[in-house]
């Protein structure tokens, strides 16, 4: 069962990981690559949450088709 503390942190890391996935698609310089490298350590739900919106956010280039 997921508490509110649970809930509180995976909304947090699905919006550090928005921010990340903007970076990623722009191109990280090394410094943004070592501190991407840092928070995807500091706990599995960065790296889940990460992982998810880059699915998502690859899903979503198939809509270019419709432009």
């Amino acid at each position: 069962m997921n508490t509110k503390s649970d809930l509180a942190k995976k909304g947090g890391a699905l919006e550090l990981a928005s921010v990340w996935i903007s970076r990623i698609d722009r191109g990280l310089d090394p410094d943004e690559e070592k501190m991407l490298g840092e928070w995807l350590k500091e706990s599995e739900c960065n790296m889940e949450a990460l992982f998810s919106l880059a699915t998502l956010w690859d899903n979503l280039s198939s809509l270019n088709k419709f432009k």
